[in-house]
């Protein structure tokens, strides 16, 4: 895009910020506009790692992202959805939780 060569690009704002390209930013989509992937929140708290790596990562884990996301992955597992049906989902927590 920078080049030219495209009108627009949706891309993660993480993606962006870690690439330090937010002066490049023009809009950021609201939840309203667009869900985002199911699931697709969790990423340092997701893990399939061996007891040994997963005793390391224990302090990382965050009650309600884990909650959020067992819920999400539940809904695409029903809808079969995944990389090649993509579905959006989004829990939210009821207020003070």
């Amino acid at each position: 895009m920078l080049e030219g060569r495209y009108d627009a690009i949706v891309l993660a704002a993480a993606g962006v910020v870690r690439l330090g390209l937010t002066g490049h930013v023009r809009e950021r989509l609201s939840l309203e506009a667009s869900c985002p992937r199911g699931a697709g929140r969790d990423g340092g708290a997701d893990t399939r790692a061996r007891r040994a790596r997963a005793r390391m990562v224990r302090p990382l884990d965050h009650a309600a992202t884990r909650a959020a996301t067992a819920a999400e992955r539940s809904l695409l597992a029903r809808l079969e959805g995944g990389c090649q049906i993509p579905v959006g989902a989004l829990r939210r927590s009821p207020a003070g939780a």
